[in-house]
């Protein structure tokens, strides 16, 4: 049982650093993310 939450744990991890990195790379490319937060804060609640 405690594996499973520790492995859940790291999707949550990865996912959100794999959400950073896109945030980041469109920054780069100069678009506007604000619509990309709205997206991703409804994926968190």
């Amino acid at each position: 049982m405690g594996g499973k939450e520790e492995s859940f744990q790291y999707l949550k991890e990865t996912e959100r650093r794999l959400i950073l990195i896109m945030i980041d790379e469109f920054k780069c490319r100069g678009w506007s993310s604000s619509f990309l937060y709205a997206d991703f804060r409804q994926l968190d609640s």
